[in-house]
């Protein structure tokens, strides 16, 4: 067997052993925690573990129905948001669309 066939099987079986430590300590670390979580009576959101609920965002709208049009172009607005150009400086009755 060469050298790096042994530093393998080494490796394998300290990983084993690395791993059933690891699990045989884990117990003891959890069963700690537990006892000192109930003798000082944290809560989740104490540890950090509370969930927080999720974020609703606001409600969706419908687009609003458009108000003004222009007679050119007739591209519309609906009388929400930024004012666009072409209605700028006149007056907004000579642009409303009849229903």
């Amino acid at each position: 067997m060469n050298e790096l066939q042994k530093l393998l099987k080494q490796k394998a079986a300290l990983d084993d052993k690395i791993a059933a430590t690891r699990q045989a300590e884990k117990a003891e670390v959890v069963a700690d925690i537990r006892t000192k979580i109930a003798m000082f009576a944290f809560t989740e959101r104490e540890l950090g573990l509370h969930m927080k609920a999720p974020r609703v965002g606001a409600p969706q709208r419908k687009p609003s129905a458009a108000m003004y049009q222009h007679p050119e172009t007739g591209v519309t607005w609906s009388g929400r948001g930024r004012t666009p150009g072409w209605i700028i400086g006149q007056e907004r009755s000579r642009f409303l669309i009849q229903a």
